[in-house]
This record gives C-alpha cells, sequence and structure tokens, in this order.
C-alpha cells in the first residue's frame, strides 16, 4: 500500500516538476497518513500516561493522609 502510494507520488512530484514547478524534498516523502497515525498514537498513550499518573498520585496523597489520620488517632489515645 504505502509503495503505491509512494510511487503515485513520486509521478506526481517529477510531473509538476516538468510542467514547471518545484517540489523540495522529493526523496524524503512519507505517507501523511502514517505520520499522522503514529502522531494519534503518541498522544494516546501520553493521555493515558498522564491518567495514571494523576490516579496514582491521588492514591498516593489518599494512603498519606489515612496514615496521618492514624498516627493522629494513636497519639490521642496514647494522651
Amino acid at each position: 500500500m504505502f509503495e503505491s502510494q509512494r510511487l503515485d507520488r513520486n509521478s506526481t512530484a517529477q510531473e509538476s516538476h516538468y510542467s514547471g514547478k518545484r517540489i523540495s524534498g522529493v526523496r524524503n516523502l512519507v505517507p501523511d497518513v502514517r505520520i499522522t497515525q503514529i502522531r494519534q498514537e503518541f498522544r494516546n498513550a501520553r493521555k493515558l500516561l498522564q491518567w495514571k499518573n494523576d490516579f496514582w498520585c491521588s492514591v498516593t496523597v489518599l494512603e498519606r493522609d489515612r496514615d496521618t489520620a492514624m498516627v493522629r488517632r494513636f497519639i490521642s489515645q496514647q494522651l
């Protein structure tokens, strides 16, 4: 699939070059669809990691608050 797209783009680039237009970077063409897909996957992974990070931060805060409450309760019982 990508091979046919690359051939189509190269032939289009050559045709437009012959018609007087210059296209730079013909050799480095990567299908835009693939770039967009990779960017989307990266964004989704980053959002998922951020969600997990936020979740575990909130769990840590809850555990800290719980431990603090237990220590306070223990101290108040000892007094």
